[in-house]
């Protein structure tokens, strides 16, 4: 999984993620933004259950995204994408990429504290 944070010319962030996990950056984009204390918690609840070992999912529920993860695995879902009954605006539309992705739990505890990194350092 590759991405790239960075800071447009205007000061609004810009998040990038390859092929296959654009979801996640959507997510990171829509429901975290630049809240540390939530990339902290995320951060702990992972750690806690990699070090368990555990299979039972813990799930974060946003606005537009779920975000369900257990000792192995990260899996990140647009809640239209989840619920069918939800619908669009007319004429909006969502690609495939932008409604689910996963990655490993350490790959994203990996990525969150780049993220991380990145806003704590003052590029924002």
């Amino acid at each position: 999984m590759d991405y790239e944070f960075n800071q447009d010319s205007y000061g609004e962030i810009t998040i990038n993620f390859s092929l296959g996990h654009e979801a996640i950056g959507y997510w990171l984009y829509e429901e975290i933004k630049d809240d540390l204390v939530k990339i902290a918690l995320l951060k702990s609840i992972a750690n806690e259950k990699m070090k368990q070992h555990s299979l039972e999912y813990y799930q974060f529920n946003g606005r537009q995204y779920h975000l369900r993860l257990n000792s192995d695995e990260v899996i990140i879902q647009l809640k239209s994408f989840a619920n069918p009954d939800i619908s669009l605006e007319q004429g909006m539309h969502y690609d495939d990429n932008d409604k689910e992705a996963c990655c490993g739990t350490t790959d994203f505890m990996t990525m969150l504290e780049h993220y991380s990194l990145f806003l704590s350092e003052g590029k924002i």
